[in-house]
């Protein structure tokens, strides 16, 4: 792990990490199909879903990062997650819940 980021942030490391046509290409292609995807799929799909799920789909944003980089390795599990990942999935529970309540059908 580095410290603080000040060994990462070095201007002589960065140069050599940024002027890897490997990193260049990578990045690129990543960036690019992912944000073309992700904007296209939203522009096209966003117009179908009531904003209350719109809503709670974003919400879900970062536990679904926070997951993901769980699996792959990148994080352990810790009790910070479960503090911050802990209120926002309550929220939304809360949001799904009572948004069906108002929408189901009195009888």
């Amino acid at each position: 792990m580095l410290p603080a980021g000040r060994t990462f942030l070095d201007p002589v490391r960065l140069g050599i990490l940024f002027g890897d046509r490997t990193l260049q290409r990578s990045l690129g292609t990543t960036v690019v199909f992912s944000s073309a995807l992700a904007f296209h799929l939203m522009n096209q799909e966003q117009p179908k879903v009531q904003p209350a799920t719109a809503g709670i789909v974003y919400c879900l944003e970062p536990v679904f990062a926070t997951f993901c980089s769980v699996l792959l390795g990148g994080e352990g599990l810790r009790g910070g997650l479960f503090a911050g990942g802990g209120p926002i999935l309550t929220a939304i529970l809360v949001v799904t819940i009572r948004t069906r309540r108002e929408a189901a059908p009195e009888g």
